[in-house]
């Protein structure tokens, strides 16, 4: 794909444009920088760059690459857009790298280090007026795997303080947690029926989610 940019509010096209782009961008809280993904020889997403508006092609930053054809890569960002987030993901296995989307020439720092079979997704929450990461996965916790997820939280700033919110259950498939300025929703599947649940946040943490 070849990208482009229009002023919606003139309707003028800008002189940028970048060929040769994956599907998909995102842009920094600021809107003067994006991100995009490039593909290797097998149509692979595996490269993400940055581009300042503005500026030459040739002057685009590559922020992060992936040399492992198991996986593929995708940028985004959080519900709040807060943070930009690099996914990397294969099919057993997952990894995610942060960077606040006010500092968009920051370096992006790994959530959580990839671990063969760990699959992993994140959410951002405010909790007191805290920073918070919400964590989906299905990693090993009190020597049992997670098959069917579980939910974990920890503070922004130190991802390895891990504490449970909603744990793993044998009957219960846990597929996505997103929080909202005031409430969080998770999405599960029981007995073959799709399933939500909406709890508040409050100064002191979370409703019940069960």
């Amino acid at each position: 794909f070849t990208m482009k940019f229009k002023n919606l509010e003139t309707g003028e096209m800008l002189v940028d444009e970048i060929p040769g782009t994956a599907p998909g961008a995102t842009w920094a809280i600021d809107h003067n920088h994006i991100f995009y993904m490039t593909v290797d020889d097998s149509w692979r997403p595996d490269t993400v760059w940055r581009h300042r508006l503005g500026t030459a092609t040739d002057e685009d930053v590559r922020v992060f690459h992936e040399p492992d054809e198991r996986f593929w890569v995708s940028c985004g960002s959080t519900r709040s857009e807060k943070y930009l987030m690099i996914w990397i993901g294969s099919k057993i296995t997952s990894e995610v790298r942060v960077l606040e989307s006010a500092d968009p020439e920051g370096e992006f720092t790994i959530l959580l280090p990839r671990r063969d079979g760990v699959e992993y997704a994140v959410e951002h929450a405010v909790v007191g007026g805290q920073d918070r990461f919400l964590v989906l996965h299905n990693d090993v916790v009190d020597g049992e795997k997670a098959d069917n997820f579980m939910v974990s939280e920890c503070p922004a700033n130190d991802p390895s303080a891990l504490t449970t919110l909603v744990p793993h259950r044998r009957d219960v498939r846990l597929e996505d947690v997103d929080a909202f300025s005031d409430h969080l929703v998770l999405s599960y599947r029981r007995e073959a029926l799709s399933l939500f649940a909406v709890t508040p946040t409050t100064e002191n943490g979370y409703g019940e989610l069960s």
